[in-house]
């Protein structure tokens, strides 16, 4: 029998939770020690890998053996890359997954792996850093399970759920007609700014109230456009005009936007992509949107000093970007209506909107043929906003008059 692996010094950080607890008693790590051990010795169904800082195997579980259908001996000292599939290995996937283990303390992926025979499954996996006593990573454990039973379900339960999603025409029109009024105001307003601006021929008693007048005007402008896509897009008027777009180009483009809107540009944002470049094919003003609003809400929401992430990844022929953070959370309650128009995740604190983003960001994600979700632990505990997008469109644009 290998030696009992250690567990890590520490948990992952990536988790969206903003703190740690302190050291348990030597008595219960070790006996939370033993029963992972147990676990993993014993359970069929995950297959547990321990992975060094080489990407190689050092140890498998007897599920992993069940699952990836090689015996533990043959896996020691074989690289991960022989369970992804060839498209992932060329993209340098299994590389990315370590990096953004090492960075943020953990990795979840679900995706397309392969067996010892070379047949497929769906597999929902985690890696997580392991420390050394200097606390520098040491190694890897990796879980996986297979999920491809629950992958075709999900498939199945989506498609019937875009048959059957419709909203009411009345209330569309009257948002729409609503947004089209406020833009004759808003424009008078924007050009009387314009003139005080050049009128104030750099009065200093004049710059303040004229940054506050602009600012807003910018915020107003942008609730608008909101409204206005929003109801375009569900009413089937909102045209795509697809292109090929480097997605990690487009990321970096959304995060400088995202900082720059909310004046705070010294903010860290950590974007973790896939090293290989990665062509998504999409419309680049709307997905970008997409993205602004999902990073704006994380800074919205996340306290200064707290962590704001990145990542993207793919997931055979999905892309999938997560933007996580670990900031004031959303309560159980609020997670299914959180994409709902005119919702607020938090409607008694003291920051501006209206709900209307998210809801954007929901509408523009299924234009594309994708889907999003939310996930937090609670309030307090962060967030993280997952956004599935196909690398290829089955057509051109999507129908509908301008």
């Amino acid at each position: 029998m290998p030696p009992n692996p250690e567990a890590p010094d520490r948990p992952g950080h990536g988790s969206g939770q903003s703190g740690q607890s302190g050291p348990a008693p030597s008595g219960q790590l070790q006996a939370c020690k033993d029963q992972m051990w147990a676990f993993a010795q014993q359970s069929i169904d995950h297959a547990i890998l321990l992975i060094d800082t080489d990407n190689r195997v050092t140890w498998a579980s007897p599920g992993a053996v069940h699952i990836l259908g090689a015996d533990a001996t043959e896996m020691v000292d074989q690289p991960t890359t022989r369970f992804f599939t060839p498209e992932d290995v060329e993209l340098g996937i299994h590389e990315h997954e370590i990096a953004v283990a090492r960075s943020g303390g953990s990795a979840e992926d679900d995706r397309w792996m392969m067996r010892a025979d070379g047949s497929r499954f769906w597999a929902a996996g985690l890696m997580v850093a392991l420390h050394g006593s200097d606390g520098e990573v040491s190694g890897f454990i990796k879980i996986l399970r297979d999920q491809t039973d629950l992958k075709m379900q999900m498939e199945t339960l989506r498609n019937r759920a875009q048959v059957l999603d419709s909203l009411g025409d009345t209330n569309h029109r009257s948002i729409a007609t609503l947004a089209h009024e406020l833009r004759n105001p808003l424009a008078s307003l924007s050009m009387a700014s314009a003139v005080l601006r050049q009128l104030s021929q750099g009065d200093a008693r004049l710059e303040p109230p004229l940054d506050i007048l602009e600012r807003n005007l910018g915020f107003a402008a942008r609730l608008v456009d909101d409204l206005e896509g929003s109801t375009r897009t569900k009413a089937g008027k909102l045209d795509l005009k697809l292109e090929g777009l480097l997605l990690q180009e487009m990321l970096q483009d959304a995060i400088q936007t995202a900082l720059h809107r909310a004046g705070d540009s010294a903010r860290d944002v950590d974007l973790l992509p896939p090293s290989a470049p990665v062509v998504l094919i999409a419309d680049p003003d709307r997905i970008r949107q997409v993205f602004v609003n999902l990073i704006g809400n994380a800074i919205k929401f996340t306290a200064e000093g707290g962590r704001i992430w990145v990542k993207a990844t793919l997931e055979g022929p999905w892309v999938v970007v997560r933007v996580e953070d670990d900031g004031a959370g959303i309560a159980p309650e609020m997670l299914e209506r959180i994409f709902e128009m005119f919702t607020q995740a938090d409607p008694s604190t003291a920051r501006v909107g209206l709900g209307i983003g998210l809801s954007v960001v929901k509408d523009l994600v299924e234009l594309h043929g994708g889907s999003v979700q939310a996930h937090s632990e609670g309030l307090g505990k962060g967030s993280k906003f997952s956004v599935r997008l196909p690398l290829r469109q089955s057509r051109p644009d999507h129908a509908g008059g301008s």
